[in-house]
């Protein structure tokens, strides 16, 4: 649970958004492909080798590959249904990073009661980050917005 054993996330997403501003791209070609490939190498590698570490190595920088496809992606659709939802993700996204760690293990070993196998470990993800998305909208609305209209009023104030 030290910070630092996970440092590689956040620099991660940092890295993406400064090479998205600077209009630069980590990925040129087959970024989708790149990235279906590295999540597939991820579940492989945590589930049947072991390598629990390598695999968080592999799922960030797969997921890294995937949303800088989405950013880059001219057929996304900003009204479609995954435009929205991958937006409602990112308002929440504090909200999310604050509670998914803690409480991650437990809704997945809820789902693990119902079916243990590791060939299902995708499956049991879905409602465990649906429970865990409920909740962050929850805490973006009751919390976050209202403390953010907040600094925005003692803001004018000064």
């Amino acid at each position: 649970n030290f910070v630092l054993n996970t440092w590689y996330i956040w620099c991660a997403g940092a890295y993406l958004a400064e090479k998205y501003f600077n209009g630069e791209k980590i990925i040129r070609k087959n970024a989708a492909l790149i990235a279906f490939i590295g999540f597939a190498l991820s579940i492989g590698v945590k589930f049947y080798v072991g390598g629990i570490y390598l695999g968080y190595f592999l799922i960030v920088f797969s997921w890294l590959v995937f949303f800088e496809w989405m950013l880059y992606t001219k057929w996304v659709n900003t009204n479609s249904m995954l435009s929205k939802t991958m937006i409602a993700i990112g308002l929440c996204s504090y909200s999310i990073y604050l509670i998914h760690q803690p409480y991650l293990d437990k809704v997945l070993s809820w789902f693990n009661m119902l079916s243990p196998n590791s060939y299902t470990a995708f499956i049991k993800v879905i409602p465990a980050f649906t429970i865990l998305f409920v909740i962050s909208w929850i805490l973006y609305s009751v919390v976050e917005k209202p403390s953010i209209k907040l600094g925005y009023y003692f803001r004018r104030k000064q």
